[in-house]
């Protein structure tokens, strides 16, 4: 499930520039304190807040109608709203809809020891599912991050395109992310493949916990079972999704093969 939210707030409201984590804090508490049934479902599947917590989801940055960006106080400004913010979510569809009936109308806050930005959700759209094949093409919205060695390991092995494995460790990382929520081996790495579209990279370094996290924005080609697939694309591909909300694609082209 995708939605675009249109958040209202008052003008000239600041963040931190690196706010992407304060989005994900708040997404957790959504999904584990705003609803019974659905923190019931999460703790039933083996997601237990603040332990093996629910993973499965990413977003957009922030989109104000006016911002600027204040680079010597590492600022995020806000200027005039309304913000839109579109969240993705792989989960079953009682679950979606449940998720859906939280948001609805939501008030919350985003803060952190310098800055606090009051939102209400004012408008939900539920963007419609496309037609998943198994040869697709997709575009990079938010950075897709890899790497080699754990991903909350403070010093993280990360591989860019170009790099000789990428390729291997970008279809691993997405089988492995599928796996351990289906909770079995359904997926093989046999037969996907994955092949970057042009030579056009935009690079992202963001901060997690003082860490900082690389990721890559390109168009890529993708051929693997449907059902994988369509998990990827909701959950995100590679790693750091729910944390920071990377691995958010588009479709670039749908190509049956």
């Amino acid at each position: 499930m995708r939605l675009k939210l249109e958040l209202a707030h008052l003008p000239q409201q600041k963040l931190p520039i690196n706010y992407q984590h304060l989005i994900s804090n708040w997404l957790f508490q959504i999904l584990y304190l705003s609803d019974p049934k659905l923190s019931e479902w999460l703790h039933d599947n083996g997601y237990d807040y603040g332990k093996n917590t629910y993973n499965y989801f990413c977003y957009t940055m922030l989109k104000p109608a006016m911002y600027t960006l204040d680079l010597e106080n590492e600022s995020f400004e806000m200027t005039k709203g309304p913000t839109s913010l579109e969240v993705s979510f792989y989960l079953p569809q009682k679950m979606e809809d449940r998720l859906t009936g939280v948001l609805r109308d939501r008030k919350f806050a985003l803060k952190n020891g310098v800055y606090q930005v009051d939102f209400q959700v004012k408008y939900i759209k539920r963007i419609r599912e496309p037609q998943f094949y198994p040869f697709m093409k997709f575009s990079c919205v938010t950075p897709i991050c890899i790497s080699k060695g754990a991903p909350d390991s403070l010093h993280p092995n990360y591989i860019e395109p170009g790099e000789e494995g990428y390729a291997e460790w970008f279809i691993k990382t997405v089988v492995k992310n599928a796996n351990d929520y289906l909770g079995h081996e359904k997926f093989s790495t046999e037969g996907i493949r994955w092949r970057m579209m042009g030579k056009k990279i935009n690079s992202k370094k963001w901060q997690l916990n003082d860490i900082e996290v690389k990721g890559k924005l390109y168009d890529f080609e993708w051929f693997a079972p449907v059902e994988l697939t369509r998990i990827a694309y909701y959950a995100g591909f590679g790693i750091q999704n729910a944390t920071l909300g990377m691995g958010m694609v588009r479709i670039y082209r749908n190509s049956k093969r």
